[in-house]
């Protein structure tokens, strides 16, 4: 997913209840860099400021959940450091936090160019007309 000028993450990443501030942050750094590039523990570790242990343990959390792929890559027969492939696996309902396990509002685009909101509640559905610019939250009472 390496992009020229910024770096993507899936937003079912951070609903992921396996992972944490860190290590989301450990994924988008690594995912920001070329596939090639090769990785230096010291290098990841003093941009991010962690400590060799927690580094270690994250990389591995993240190589045993399946966001990582790794391998140690060489140069001029000697050990330069590793290749890692950010593999952004797909989340499962059971790693989903309970926000997540509610169904996604969804905004239709009426004949006269508004936007609807349609939302069931305890087994009725209701319909709101949107105003351009007004700003939808899925915590608003109908």
């Amino acid at each position: 997913m390496h992009r020229k000028g910024y770096t993507k993450v899936p937003n079912y990443v951070w609903d992921d209840v396996r992972l944490d501030g860190e290590d989301i942050a450990i994924l988008t750094w690594l995912s920001s860099h070329a596939p090639n590039y090769i990785i230096k523990g010291p290098t990841v570790r003093d941009r991010l400021g962690m400590a060799e242990p927690k580094y270690n343990k994250r990389m591995r959390k993240l190589v045993n959940l399946g966001f990582l792929k790794k391998s140690t890559a060489y140069l001029d027969g000697k050990v330069a450091g590793i290749r890692v492939q950010v593999t952004w696996p797909k989340l499962s309902k059971q790693n989903m936090g309970s926000e997540s396990d509610a169904e996604p509002l969804k905004a239709v685009r009426r004949n006269d160019g508004l936007l609807r909101r349609t939302i069931t509640k305890n087994g009725a559905s209701t319909a709101k007309v949107v105003s351009f610019g007004e700003v939808i939250d899925h915590q608003d009472d109908l």
